[in-house]
């Protein structure tokens, strides 16, 4: 009802979207000034799916920081919790990807960064992406719009023809293995 949206407006509105940015950013610097060594890249189940000791100590850092924000949050991250229950229940949920894109920060292909979604009541009410390489942040913030590094973005209505498609081809997302051969057939 009316009554429970406007409360939740004035609980989002509490919220320090600013040190959530900055907390993002110092996480991204972490990966900026990061350098691998042989034992700190390691296969998960899947194939051609690599987690770094780097993935784990951003998410366990950003984790740690945004408990002292907000407490009773809960956190989804994509590598292990080291004893953190993941939760996607609660008022408050941090959904974590530390270092998107680890194959290419572990190619050295600086186009990596920092995901973090923030969302009340299951509903995403914010989201950060940080790429520390090129010092770009990507924030949305629901009814204030989205910014890149502070200025807003403003998007334009056209046709896929006149505008640029992204994809991501990982071969370890579940069948897509036969599409990526394909896709990169010579």
């Amino acid at each position: 009802d009316w009554s429970s949206d406007v409360c939740s407006s004035d609980l989002m509105a509490d919220i320090d979207y600013g040190k959530i940015e900055a907390l993002v950013r110092e996480a991204g610097g972490m990966m900026r000034t990061a350098r691998l060594s042989g034992g700190s890249v390691h296969k998960k189940d899947e194939n051609a799916n690599f987690v770094t000791d780097y993935d784990t100590a951003i998410q366990r850092f950003l984790i740690e920081h945004f408990r002292a924000l907000l407490p009773e949050a809960g956190y989804y991250g994509e590598e292990d919790m080291e004893g953190v229950s993941r939760s996607s229940a609660g008022e408050y949920v941090f959904y974590i990807d530390p270092i998107d894109g680890t194959t290419n920060f572990m190619l050295g292909y600086n186009h990596s960064c920092v995901s973090v979604g923030l969302a009340h009541r299951g509903t995403i009410i914010a989201g950060f992406v940080y790429n520390p390489f090129t010092d770009e942040m990507y924030t949305g913030i629901r009814g204030r719009g989205s910014t890149l590094n502070g200025r807003p973005l403003r998007l334009e209505d056209k046709p896929l023809a006149e505008g640029i498609a992204g994809f991501d081809c990982t071969r370890y997302n579940e069948g897509t293995g036969e599409l990526i051969d394909i896709l990169f057939a010579a």
